[in-house]
């Protein structure tokens, strides 16, 4: 306020002032006097007391947190289901003193490593230090740095109470918003922010496409055949096929999403962006003559930021 009120309108209410005043000395006086003044009084009797406050506390962790999904040591199959039917892409699991994160990319990589869907959650489980409600930000952003997540549990009194989630942290959809605005999006092509993509054949497996979703530890799977694309496969996908009792060995086809919405590798990050949002996707696959050519993630496209 010292700054923005005091010194930044000083130029605009000293000329004032001297407009009806016709001095310039008094003019100065009486603003210089008079907004310290004012400014005092009103901290006086209307400031907060901030003694024994942390610069923190307003950017605490407890005041991210969202409600999560919190079980106990349940199986897979059960942690699955539990997931699809609250919508929840990750769990807290309580395993006696410590606390575990099991999203669906650690689901996916279990079993592809083998883990039957029966194992119980704990068994899994990233371990997970659990963050203090009072903990600034910071501290957050690098307790998933540290543990490699995407998902952090918040603790209060030694009891998990939510999650922070990367995605709603960093506002990702808030992020492509603006960024869909600025020119630069509409300078960078697609391809200039994408990586290549990893493909799986349409005659594959369930199994086989977890197991490549997972040893590349990526969210997404274009389905091509003959080289042209006609399906796309996520995490998101193969969750919901095992809740729904699939098998491993069915098609992957029987679970993608044939004929995807996709732009051309060629297109501007800003028709990329609108893409994505129209769609409410994390990922965008271009394409060169029907053949999947680039693949991009939000991160990915906000990273030109």
């Amino acid at each position: 306020m010292g700054y923005g009120i005091t010194g930044g309108l000083t130029p605009l209410i000293v000329t004032a002032i001297y407009r009806y005043m016709g001095d310039w000395y008094y003019s100065v006086i009486a603003w210089s006097v008079v907004a310290p003044i004012i400014m005092g009084l009103l901290f006086v009797f209307k400031g907060w007391e901030t003694l024994g406050t942390r610069i923190w506390e307003e950017l605490s962790a407890g005041k991210f947190a969202k409600k999560t999904l919190i079980v106990n040591n349940i199986s897979l199959r059960e942690l699955v289901q539990k997931l699809v039917e609250n919508g929840y892409r990750a769990a807290i699991a309580t395993c006696g003193s410590a606390v575990k994160v099991v999203g669906e990319r650690t689901i996916l990589k279990a079993l592809a490593r083998g883990v039957d869907l029966d194992a119980k959650v704990c068994e899994v489980g990233i371990d997970i230090r659990c963050c203090d409600e009072r903990e600034p930000l910071p501290i957050v952003l690098e307790t998933m740095e540290a543990y490699g997540v995407r998902v952090v549990p918040v603790c209060s009194n030694g009891r998990v109470v939510g999650c922070i989630d990367a995605r709603e942290l960093l506002a990702e959809t808030v992020g492509l918003k603006a960024l869909a605005g600025k020119k630069i999006a509409e300078r960078y092509k697609l391809r200039d922010v994408a990586k290549r993509p990893i493909t799986i054949e349409s005659r594959a497996t369930l199994a086989e496409a977890i197991r490549v979703m997972a040893e590349n530890n990526i969210g997404i799977l274009p389905v091509v055949e003959n080289g042209r694309l006609v399906a796309v496969f996520s995490e998101r996908d193969a969750v919901r096929a095992i809740a729904n009792g699939a098998s491993l060995e069915d098609d992957v086809m029987k679970y993608a999403t044939r004929n995807p919405k996709v732009v051309r590798c060629s297109d501007s990050l800003k028709v990329a962006i609108d893409t994505m949002l129209s769609l409410n996707v994390r990922h965008v696959i271009g394409v060169e003559n029907g053949k999947p050519g680039c693949v991009a993630s939000v991160r990915d496209i906000l990273q030109i930021i």
